[in-house]
């Protein structure tokens, strides 16, 4: 009876006025009349899905019925699957808007009007997923409306409020980032979401100082080889408070690698502290130096002048190598241990007789491996099954720990005239002792 009420006041009043538009309308009103029994009612006027759509046709070409103009009484008359949709997502729309929070009755209308398109298109599925992401909001008690979160041009923001709002919300990792997938951001570039998401996690946390998350997440940036995340990377190393020095130097690579050409020297500066504290600890878990004075100067940090801090590296170092290094050096002092320990270098020009060795490789055959007359010496030590860990021969023992000291050493201090801008020089004497123990080692 409403249909045919309504088809006689079109042909009396609106002749101008297609069917279709007519049913476009009726159905409208039926979407958005806030009752959802009618949202049944509706559903019997639409094209719910495009392979009904193209069943439909199919079925018409085939029976070949003579044109007419469709009547509004005509109950089979539904409308074409592309207007279908448009009307779905416009009354969806309109109960998202009207919604007065994050958990308003009437998101449900929303979300069982778009229900009513069954193959779930690219636009629908997207106001299907911000209806859900309300959800995630409200357990973050996030306080805005769903038209906001709408209309915010860039819902990165709202990733940062989150990570902002207390509480350590950042750690909720799995969830923020589901959030994120379901808003859409980064128009569905996951390495770019992933990175972007990961780097605000790593912002939030060194606020904070949560140094133990903030490593997870710079590190999480590494692996992802993230271009934009190297700047959190360079605060957290900076940070005299965190004192992972492992993960500082992954983080610092990771910065001078993707860094802005003008931050590269700062950069170097700050690798070749912390390379200098590292090698700090490796001498004091050594027990080089036995108790002497250990403890009693402090690391200078990132926030003092270059020059403080090259001065008391240098006199740190300088103490160290005048205590330990004087005995060695005297060893040197005479002519005749160069000319002694040079002996082995000869005429390069003349051939080289070579020796060689066999072993059994995993397949039972013999394998000849080919080596120069120089290493000799050391071929009695060589484990010969190659199936075993090669680690043994190179591990630390009493005579290579001089080797050592003095590597390390002599790094330490060209680390620290290259802080100090060639305000600090000494005579590097460390490098013909690590010359002859290298030899010593290797003989």
């Amino acid at each position: 009876m409403f249909l045919k009420h309504i088809q006689q006041l079109r042909e009396e009043v609106y002749d101008c006025v297609t069917i279709k538009e007519v049913y476009k309308i009726l159905v409208s009103h039926i979407l958005c009349s806030g009752i959802e029994d009618n949202l049944s009612l509706a559903k019997e006027l639409l094209t719910v899905t495009r392979q009904k759509l193209k069943e439909d046709s199919h079925h018409a070409s085939a029976s070949k019925p003579k044109r007419k103009m469709p009547q509004l009484t005509n109950s089979s008359f539904v409308l074409p699957y592309d207007d279908s949709v448009s009307l779905v997502l416009d009354a969806a729309k309109e109960y998202f808007n009207s919604g007065a929070n994050l958990i308003d009755p009437i998101l449900d209308l929303s979300r069982k009007s778009l229900s009513i398109i069954e193959d779930s298109p690219p636009l629908v599925q997207y106001e299907l997923d911000l209806i859900a992401a309300l959800g995630i909001l409200h357990d973050f008690d996030l306080n805005i409306l769903p038209v906001q979160v709408r209309l915010c041009e860039d819902k990165f923001d709202l990733i940062r409020r989150i990570a902002t709002s207390g509480s350590a919300s950042y750690r909720k990792t799995a969830k923020i980032h589901k959030l994120a997938k379901l808003l859409h951001l980064s128009s569905g570039e996951e390495k770019e979401r992933l990175g972007k998401v990961t780097t605000i996690l790593a912002e939030a946390a060194l606020d904070c100082e949560d140094f133990s998350f903030a490593k997870d997440m710079c590190l999480s940036l590494v692996d992802l080889s993230y271009a934009p995340g190297w700047n959190v990377c360079r605060s957290l190393c900076e940070s005299d408070k965190f004192t992972d020095l492992e993960a500082k130097q992954r983080m610092v690579g990771f910065s001078l690698t993707f860094c802005s050409p003008d931050q590269i020297e700062p950069l170097l500066l700050t690798r070749n502290f912390i390379e200098i504290k590292a090698i700090n600890e490796v001498l004091d878990k050594q027990d080089f130096f036995s108790g002497e004075g250990e403890g009693e100067e402090t690391e200078p940090s990132l926030d003092s002048t270059d020059g403080q801090a090259s001065s008391s590296l240098f006199n740190r170092t300088q103490k160290k190598l005048t205590s330990k290094t004087r005995a060695i050096f005297s060893n040197v002092s005479d002519a005749s241990w160069w000319k002694s320990q040079v002996q082995w270098v000869g005429d390069f020009d003349r051939p080289i007789a070579r020796s060689a060795i066999q072993s059994t490789g995993k397949d039972g055959k013999l394998i000849k491996t080919v080596y120069h007359p120089f290493y000799a010496s050391r071929m009695d030590t060589i484990v010969r099954d190659f199936r075993q860990n090669l680690q043994g021969i190179f591990e630390l023992d009493a005579k290579n720990q001089r080797l050592l000291l003095n590597t390390l050493c002599f790094r330490r201090q060209k680390l620290v005239e290259s802080r100090a801008e060639g305000t600090v020089s000494e005579p590097s004497k460390e490098g013909p002792v690590v010359l002859k123990d290298l030899y010593t080692f290797c003989c």
